[in-house]
């Protein structure tokens, strides 16, 4: 019937990235049938929910809720006819991907569980069914969000089980990699950046095979997004990073016709980040500019959410790297508002803007507040849940993935009753988690670092307890020849030189050098290597050896014209 066939549209429409035709469409559909103006025998809830996941994709959350909710009313307003029907549970996991968008985590949680309860009523507990895989991965995206990392993997893990069971373990399906990008996102911030990255590239080539090499489309940008953060992990990754979070920006403004979208502004605020690593940090704010516009086109000028307090905070961190340390201060502390106000102020990710705010604060000297917030941060991060774990799976669960986002279906007239053959058993006790000893995650080694920094310049006793536990952790998480290991044992050296053993620290500056130096090149201008080779001159003068300080001293003044930074003596 026509209207029927508008929504299918309206369906092929929002795939292909049309959004505005893909709406009109839905809400032609949904008038038609109100009005009577013709028969159908689609429901209205299928059409809500249609219109709903389209306001959903153009960022329009809070109207997309109230479209769910009213598809809820209609299509599950008594408890038994919710339990029984399939529809109501699809409803709630693309409602519980709006509400997780919105930061509103309690809400997205609730309404996938509640999903999961209708599914395993309708399918069976131990049936192998792509919507209970789906809701499983929702479940999974959310408990990563909230930072409960254990609940995440296991969520996963599961949902993967059951995906490669109907699709296949080899299959060559979208599902498997959505899921398999969120295991990644879980591998990453656990520090096993490698099993993150094998599972990104298993997730774009699966993705790549599904839809075409060279065809431009939304999931594969997010696996191009999901290499790029894993590159981020090292300073030979920076540029490949760069690089790919740009054709990932393509792909989405191609798809989205240039329109303001979330996705658009997060493009954005990737190439930031990966500028911002390269030190190019005039363009970086540039970005990251571009995208608190979009994120304001999107949210209404006086919006308040996660993406735009990063955006703030992102412009923030380069004014202070730019020299304008008090409004780059004054960004920061007012993304952390905005991250409280929404996200609360438990949220792991936070860790991150309270990192760039104590470095300003440490380099204003205002070392008290810096140590303050630090502390706060470390008690965070130890909070969460899995934070000092290291999880492995047996057997089936041994697979990884990135960052993978909350699933929206569009609805059909028909949904599968959970009788097809095809559909296979669970097996019991596949999938469970064994806790192994304590471990650290990348952001908690960072923040002891940095901690161990803040108490070093206030003066406080506890700064070489937090710098040698820094680098343990760092060593753990990274290994011993990446820069945040450098970058650890050059914080070692300075506690220990201002301590009165030069000899040691000299021994650590030598060590951070080599490893810099393996990274950046004996030629390399980073930053980095500039303030160890300066260390090194300190400690050499500290020790009574001019000559060898003088050396050292030597090699920053030729960094410094290799940047054009230098002054000669008598400018200033």
């Amino acid at each position: 019937d026509r209207i029927s066939i508008i929504t299918f549209l309206g369906q092929a429409h929002h795939q292909n990235g049309g959004l505005v035709e893909a709406s009109r469409c839905f809400e032609e559909a949904l008038e038609e049938l109100r009005t009577k103006k013709t028969e159908s025998d689609l429901p209205q809830a299928v059409i809500l929910n249609n219109l709903a996941c389209a306001m959903q994709s153009f960022g329009k959350y809070e109207e997309a809720i109230s479209c769910f909710q009213e598809a809820l009313a209609l299509d599950g307003g008594g408890k038994k006819q919710r339990q029984g029907n399939p529809r109501v549970a699809v409803i709630l996991n693309n409602m519980g991907d709006a509400y997780q968008s919105l930061c509103l985590y309690d809400e997205a949680i609730h309404c996938y569980i509640e999903a999961f309860t209708i599914e395993q009523k309708i399918y069976g507990d131990n049936r192998a069914h792509p919507f209970i895989a789906a809701t499983l991965h929702n479940l999974g995206s959310a408990y990563r969000d909230i930072g409960d990392f254990v609940a995440a993997i296991t969520a996963f893990q599961s949902s993967l089980q059951i995906k490669e069971i109907v699709f296949g373990k080899n299959a060559m399906h979208p599902e498997i990699a959505a899921t398999l990008d969120g295991l990644a996102s879980m591998k990453r911030r656990l520090g096993d950046v490698a099993s993150a990255k094998q599972l990104t590239a298993r997730a774009l080539l699966i993705r790549r095979t599904a839809y075409g090499e060279d065809t431009d489309n939304l999931e594969i940008a997010e696996s191009l997004t999901n290499m790029g953060i894993n590159s981020l992990d090292s300073h030979e990754g920076f540029q490949q990073s760069l690089s790919l979070f740009e054709e990932a920006y393509a792909i989405r403004n191609r798809m989205l016709k240039d329109r303001p979208h979330p996705c658009i502004g997060r493009s954005l605020q990737n190439i930031g980040v990966a500028l911002f690593k390269l030190q190019q940090y005039e363009l970086a704010k540039t970005k990251h500019q571009e995208a608190l516009e979009v994120f304001r086109q999107v949210f209404a000028p006086d919006a308040k959410n996660a993406d735009i307090a990063g955006a703030l905070g992102g412009i923030g961190s380069c004014l202070c790297h730019l020299g304008d340390k008090t409004e780059g201060r004054q960004l920061l502390e007012e993304a952390v508002t905005v991250w409280k106000a929404t996200s609360g102020s438990s949220h792991p990710d936070i860790t991150r803007l309270y990192s760039s705010l104590a470095k300003v604060m440490l380099e204003q000297g205002d070392f008290s507040k810096a140590t303050a917030t630090l502390t706060e941060a470390l008690d965070i991060v130890r909070r969460v849940d899995g934070a000092r774990c290291s999880v492995a799976a047996s057997k089936e669960g041994k697979h990884t993935t990135e960052e993978g986002a909350s699933t929206s279906y569009p609805l059909d007239e028909n949904v599968s009753d959970g009788t097809d053959e095809e559909a296979g058993a669970v097996k019991a006790g596949d999938g469970k988690l064994k806790v192994l000893p304590r471990s650290y995650t990348a952001d908690e080694a960072t923040i002891l670092g940095e901690l161990g920094v803040a108490c070093f310049l206030s003066g406080d006793d506890r700064a070489m307890s937090f710098l040698q536990e820094s680098l343990s952790a760092t060593g753990q998480v990274h290994g011993q020849n990446h820069n945040s290991y450098a970058n650890a044992l050059g914080n070692l050296g300075a506690a220990t030189l201002q301590g009165g053993n030069v000899t040691k620290a000299i021994e650590h500056f030598t060590e951070s050098l080599q490893i810099l130096e393996g990274l950046y090149g004996n030629e390399g201008t980073h930053e980095k290597l500039e303030q160890v080779l300066n260390n090194l001159g300190y400690a050499y003068e500290a020790m009574g050896d001019l000559r060898t300080a003088l050396v050292y001293f030597d090699r920053v003044i030729e960094i410094q014209k290799r940047k054009g930074t230098y002054e000669e003596p008598g400018m200033k």
